[in-house]
């Protein structure tokens, strides 16, 4: 015979399971709140009394709907506010990108209309790298049509050379010349005759031959040195042969 228990009978609601205890909850309670579509969640953010505030929600939703709605993306781009540079200017690179995938021309129509220079060059940068792909002789021409040479573009102008280079190395040094001294031009003549050299050392010392005195012919020799340091002996002898005798001794005696 079993005696009984001398413990104290618990409460039901201590004994019962953890979905009955909460069964008096509302459904759905803790469930979280479904996703704002974005063009409500736009509007809202477009309603905001703070300028600052207004930019930087604005511009979240851009971002968030860049790739499944570029139309709304620049919608929303349009609403910020001229001085929100630091909100418009990924959104600038972004949708120039997008944009020149799509259609050039669009592209840079859009590029165009943009609030001041700085941020037209910054479109048209982005822009050039893409047509570069296929193109860089037109990303060349957009570079050099774009007035504001700020670092950005610098930074184009050497990776559309890195392009063109690779299979009109000559007409690539040529535009290259025609830019005014600068890092950039140095960076740039580099990548020309690093690859010049590598498809036709001949022709590319050919039109080392052909430059006359100044700056642009003491970058390019700079840089074919520089490109000849790095080769084995044989070929930086090989190479030389095919210079003329000024050209050669500059190599030489290039430091």
């Amino acid at each position: 015979m079993s005696l009984p228990s001398c413990r104290k009978p618990r409460e039901e609601a201590d004994d019962a399971p953890a979905a009955t205890r909460s069964s008096s909850r509302p459904r759905g309670e803790d469930a979280p709140e479904p996703a704002q579509d974005p063009r409500t969640a736009l509007l809202e953010a477009a309603s905001i009394e703070n300028p600052a505030e207004r930019n930087k929600a604005v511009a979240a939703i851009a971002n968030r709907v860049l790739a499944e709605d570029p139309a709304l993306a620049r919608e929303a781009f349009n609403m910020l506010t001229a001085d929100a540079v630091a909100e418009r200017g990924p959104l600038i690179r972004h949708i120039a990108m997008q944009l020149a995938g799509e259609d050039p021309e669009a592209a840079l129509a859009w590029a165009d209309g943009l609030a001041n220079e700085k941020e037209t060059a910054a479109a048209r940068s982005r822009i050039a790298l893409v047509v570069a792909d296929a193109d860089p002789r037109k990303a060349a021409t957009i570079l050099a049509e774009t007035d504001d040479a700020g670092r950005e573009m610098e930074v184009a102008i050497v990776q559309v050379l890195q392009h063109w280079s690779a299979d009109e190395p000559a007409a690539a040094a040529e535009w290259l010349a025609m830019f005014p001294a600068a890092d950039f031009r140095k960076a740039g003549m580099q990548t020309v005759m690093s690859r010049w050299f590598a498809a036709d050392a001949a022709a590319a010392m050919a039109w080392l031959g052909s430059l006359e005195g100044g700056e642009i012919r003491d970058e390019a020799i700079q840089a074919a040195a520089g490109v000849l340091s790095g080769q084995s002996q044989e070929k930086r002898a090989l190479w030389l042969e095919a210079a003329d005798p000024k050209v050669r001794a500059a190599l030489e005696g290039a430091p």
